[in-house]
């Protein structure tokens, strides 16, 4: 498993060989006050029993969790960490 950067879409993609595992989406919107953003997602089928029931339940297919940040660094070394944690989450699975 290896992250991938797509500049397009402004994402980061966790590639299980030809799938994504997860996906770290970030935005950036400089008028207000948290101006960077960045948006976690686990696949539905990386998940534990608990999660993938109350999700499969809800007809959703990820797992998200939302951040804010002041500065771009904060936001760079939440992702360094997340990406990181994630990695490993989904590798001990």
């Amino acid at each position: 498993m290896e992250w991938v950067f797509d500049e397009g879409k402004n994402v980061w993609n966790l590639m299980d060989g030809t799938s994504i595992a997860a996906r770290i989406f970030i935005k950036e919107k400089p008028d207000q006050k948290n101006a960077f953003h960045a948006k976690s997602l686990i696949s539905l089928v990386y998940t534990g029993g608990k999660t993938f029931s109350r999700l499969s339940r809800k007809h959703k297919e990820w797992k998200a969790q939302n951040r804010k940040f002041h500065t771009r660094a904060e936001m760079e070394r939440y992702l360094e960490a997340k990406k990181k944690a994630v990695q490993d989450y989904i590798e001990r699975i």
